[in-house]
């Protein structure tokens, strides 16, 4: 079999530092996984600028890989083979593979030509999420270094990672703590700096990332005050959990260390001064008419101790139900019945999943959407097929450029309609297999309610999308991930219920 070799100085994987690995070893281990398989290399591309951007080897390698001049090409891994892992796969996805070529990669110990299809697009698609997780973790890492640093009183230089202190920032900060440690209120200081129209410390961090200014961020208010009261960072106690080494930034103290005390002990005092709210009922914003489509409400009478849900003032006027108004407590029970109801048809709809006559049934089914593959497949194979010997006819002069050019847009245009259709047959068998599994999101949701447990408020809105009250006389579940309860038979979903 004839094969090629690709070698890069550098590597998409941003945490690999450049020349890392170097091209001569990423030689000898191609030399010797293809000495391990009986292959000869005889084709031999790479790139060799400290360049990431550098792909003028990858794309002498690409046209002579349409050009069939080798059989396989093998490289150190993905992540090596050209600038752009993505472009990569897509090429190998889209006009490597279905043109019957072949690739393999040393540190995966992966040889195409051993593996099925799916197993091929399944092994790059894996890679492509990996570094899809490898990128997210350094934009993530990157956007928190910056965040964390870019604090009200504070100029973060990102380039010499330096922090320095804002003069008139830092001054507006001190005056904050003076009037607070004085007992004046968070809101009355953020009016008065208002007011003045002094920057807020939403508009200060903008201006410090580089971001537009958002409208609702240009005032101060009561929560931008308690923040800076709160923050450590101005008694110079940068408390990050980034390497010590690298990232922690000791700018001195901006306030005083006993002064920022008083005001913890001022705010603490004032926090457990005001009055106990009364806590939501666990429905709170899920109840709904299911005539009118209205919001229902919970209303608790803290005097007669007498709590309902009805209709808030003033209701519409065409509106007239024979009940005004359902007892809390009467509509607590019915809405427990009803998810007790939902998951004794979540546990009917699992024992029908495993008998055999649905088994049967799913099988049919299955069978149907994968015999449509073979059709797209050949529709891929003739297309290809023409696209090369149109290619053939040009390099020989029996077409012009633009007659060839012509071809190859109809040609790329048909394949993307095919593959377009592949992919949305590939989705529905995806969907299939989950919907009739116990990975179904609703069966996996309500295999976990357990009906003795408190119902919190955390609790329901995890199993609860709408609860709908009819007349005040009944309660009716919607409950969460319902699109894939829908998918089943309705006779899947009857469950004698006696309340």
């Amino acid at each position: 079999m004839r094969c090629a070799s690709y070698v890069r100085t550098t590597c998409y994987d941003p945490t690999v530092d450049v020349g890392s690995s170097p091209m001569s070893d990423q030689r000898e281990r191609i030399r010797e996984f293809a000495r391990k398989h009986h292959w000869r290399i005889s084709n031999r591309y790479s790139d060799r600028l400290r360049d990431r951007k550098m792909n003028d080897g990858f794309q002498e390698f690409k046209r002579d890989a349409l050009n069939r001049t080798f059989d396989c090409i093998i490289a150190d891994s993905i992540f090596y083979l050209g600038a752009d892992v993505y472009q990569t796969i897509h090429f190998l996805k889209k006009s490597y593979c279905p043109a019957g070529l072949e690739f393999a990669f040393v540190d995966d110990d992966f040889y195409s030509g051993e593996h099925t299809s799916e197993e091929i697009y399944k092994y790059l698609n894996d890679k492509r999420t990996e570094i899809n997780g490898i990128m997210a973790k350094v934009r993530m890492q990157e956007s928190s270094v910056e965040s964390y640093f870019s604090v009200y009183g504070f100029r973060y230089y990102k380039d010499e990672h330096r922090v320095e202190v804002e003069p008139h920032a830092v001054e507006i900060i001190r005056e904050i703590y003076e009037r607070l440690s004085k007992g004046e209120k968070p809101q009355s200081i953020a009016d008065d700096l208002t007011s003045r129209g002094e920057e807020s410390p939403s508009d200060y961090f903008c201006k410090q990332r580089g971001w537009p200014l958002r409208r609702s961020g240009r005032e101060w208010n009561n929560k931008s005050i308690r923040t800076i009261s709160t923050n450590t960072k101005y008694i110079g106690k940068w408390d990050c959990s980034y390497d010590p080494e690298k990232l922690q930034i000791n700018c001195g103290a901006i306030v005083d260390p006993e002064l920022f005390e008083k005001v913890q002990q001022i705010t603490h005092d004032r926090y457990y001064q005001l009055p106990t709210k009364r806590l939501p009922s666990p429905y709170a914003n899920l109840m709904w008419d299911k005539e009118s489509g209205m919001k229902i409400h919970y209303f608790n009478n803290t005097r007669t101790k007498h709590s309902d849900v009805r209709f808030k003032y003033p209701k519409e006027k065409d509106i007239k139900y024979e009940r005004a108004y359902m007892p809390y407590a009467e509509f607590h029970e019915k809405a427990q019945d009803a998810l007790l109801q939902e998951k004794l048809v979540c546990e009917n709809v699992l024992r029908m999943l495993n008998t055999e006559m649905s088994k049967a049934w799913i099988a049919g089914r299955m069978q149907d959407m994968q015999s449509e593959f073979p059709g797209l497949l050949s529709q891929m194979q003739s297309l290809e097929n023409i696209r090369m010997d149109a290619y053939g006819k040009y390099s020989s002069g029996d077409l012009s450029e633009e007659e060839y050019k012509s071809i190859e847009a109809e040609i790329t245009r048909q394949l993307s309609e095919v593959d377009a259709k592949t992919m949305r047959l590939y989705e529905r068998i995806r969907k299939f297999n989950l919907s009739y599994s116990e990975d179904n999101p609703w069966i996996r949701l309500f295999s976990t309610f357990d009906e003795t447990r408190k119902l919190t408020r955390k609790y329901a809105i995890r199993y609860v999308d709408k609860l709908l009250i009819y007349r005040f006389e009944s309660v009716e579940l919607v409950p969460r991930e319902k699109e894939w309860r829908d998918i089943f038979p309705a006779e899947w979903l009857e469950v004698e219920w006696d309340g």
